[in-house]
């Protein structure tokens, strides 16, 4: 069974003990290195800020693929927009909906009529029930006054 000793540079990793160095710091020592390097570029990258998923280059303030989807979005717009109607038929409709217009102002005066006589009924039931307390009320007063006036 081989044995085994720590590197005498890094301390770190196990060597035979008939090698020097491990095979990490024999790279090192040639020149190459094996520290992470972390690209800055990533983190110095904005994401897109409407589908956060693709990086924006200097001065975009979306991605490529948003933009050309807002492009295409705005021509589905325009497109409607240069639609002409048919004039015809638009004329039908609106002969059509003046009919509707004209029975819905109907039925609503209707309604606005029948709760117009339903509150005139309740206030008069009312008005009348607090003149009959007013009125007996007074009568009481009348027969007290009536009584006081005798003794």
């Amino acid at each position: 069974m081989p044995k085994y000793k720590k590197c005498p540079r890094c301390e770190i990793n196990y060597i035979l003990e008939d090698e020097d160095y491990c095979e990490i710091c024999k790279e090192e020592l040639r020149g190459i290195s094996h520290n992470e390097e972390f690209n800055d570029d990533e983190e110095d990258a904005a994401i897109c800020p409407r589908c956060k998923v693709n990086y924006l280059n200097e001065g975009e303030k979306i991605c490529e693929s948003c933009a050309a989807e807002m492009e295409e979005e705005e021509e589905k717009r325009n497109d409607i927009d240069d639609v002409e109607p048919d004039w015809g038929e638009e004329e039908e409709d609106a002969d059509a909906s003046d009919e509707l217009d004209d029975d819905m102002d109907l039925s609503l005066e209707g309604l606005a009529e029948e709760e117009e006589e339903e509150f005139d009924e309740e206030f008069d039931e009312e008005f009348d029930e607090e003149l009959e307390e007013e009125e007996f009320d007074e009568d009481e007063e009348d027969s007290e006054d009536d009584e006081d006036e005798e003794e």
